[in-house]
């Protein structure tokens, strides 16, 4: 059974995973983020924080592909109870043209 202190350390792990894949970005290229939880400290929480650290990226609309009838939204969750199967959450950006990114492990130490 997952904890509160479990979900809070996933939701690190999954901050430091989204970093790096940012730094793989090119430029005018997509990220998408989907996790396999509901928790808020590993959707909405994960994506605020991304979007403070990584200001060079904007948020795009994604379809529910389960309800294409929908318009696009800026993040898609997946409720179990609507669905059937296990909740999800996906939220998807899309990298300025004109940034340059450098990756965590090679910034320089102050």
């Amino acid at each position: 059974m997952m904890t509160t202190k479990d979900v809070h350390e996933l939701a690190e792990v999954q901050k430091r995973l989204l970093s790096n894949a940012a730094v793989a970005v090119k430029p005018g290229g997509k990220l998408i983020y989907s996790v396999c939880t509901l928790s808020q400290a590993e959707t909405s929480g994960v994506t605020d924080a991304f979007e403070k650290q990584f200001p060079d990226f904007a948020r795009v609309g994604i379809r529910n592909p389960l309800k294409p009838e929908l318009a696009e939204q800026l993040a898609v969750y997946f409720w179990p109870q609507e669905f059937g199967g296990n909740g999800m959450f996906v939220a998807a950006w899309r990298r300025n043209k004109t940034t340059a990114l450098s990756s965590p492990a090679t910034e320089p130490k102050p």
